[in-house]
């Protein structure tokens, strides 16, 4: 009788969804260690990280960038083609950290919610090598790496789902349809103002914040 109750307990757990990019990693280097790649090979002329990551996060065109480096134009296609190739290649992922605090907020919320990392990523493979060893599998209660699935999809497959975490338009954009709070989150490829445009329950800088919010 007592394990069914505890069984019970657990199966009525609500959920809470949180992205991975930018949300539970920081990206950026990652981002501009492609981007400094691709334009050193073409002899142009990479801006400093801190301006092309503000510049990122600010959803400034690419091609706007590329030219303030002084990439060929005619190579624009290649670019994006390679920078999307490169982008979930193990050495590029590598880069990749865990935000300081994830672990320990994760921790504590897992108390109460059962907590899911929902990616949209491409290579199932060299994602899930990440993940482990990251040991972010053993952090949280599950992951799902939506493939050629939208983010919506994956979402909608998460039972008692409660709040998306996220650091753009995608995850937020789930949660309006699904009905949903979010938090956008301010650590990854979007500011503050960009985040606004689609009404998040709530906007946070950090992941520590994050506890304080959910269990307030």
């Amino acid at each position: 009788e007592y394990i069914r109750l505890i069984i019970s307990s657990l199966n009525c757990m609500r959920t809470i969804g949180f992205d991975l990019d930018g949300t539970i990693l920081e990206v950026g280097l990652r981002d501009y260690q492609i981007y400094y790649e691709l334009i050193t090979e073409e002899n142009g002329k990479a801006i400093p990280f801190e301006e092309y990551w503000l510049l990122r996060k600010n959803q400034t065109n690419i091609f706007t960038i590329l030219a303030d480096s002084q990439y060929p134009e005619h190579r624009n296609d290649y670019f994006l083609r390679a920078r999307s190739e490169r982008m979930e290649e193990m050495q590029y992922l590598k880069i990749d950290k865990v935000f300081d605090d994830v672990q320990s907020v994760v921790k504590k919320l897992k108390r109460k919610y059962r907590c899911v990392i929902v990616t949209k990523r491409h290579n199932w493979n060299n994602t899930n090598t990440q993940i482990k060893v990251l040991k972010l599998d053993e952090l949280f209660d599950d992951y799902i790496i939506t493939g050629s699935s939208s983010k919506l999809e994956a979402y909608k497959s998460v039972g008692n789902l409660c709040l998306i975490v996220g650091d753009t338009e995608k995850d937020l954009e789930a949660a309006n349809c699904l009905g949903v709070p979010s938090v956008g989150l301010t650590t990854g490829i979007r500011n503050r103002k960009i985040l606004e445009r689609f009404n998040p329950t709530m906007i946070l800088d950090n992941f520590t914040e994050l506890y304080g919010y959910i269990m307030e």
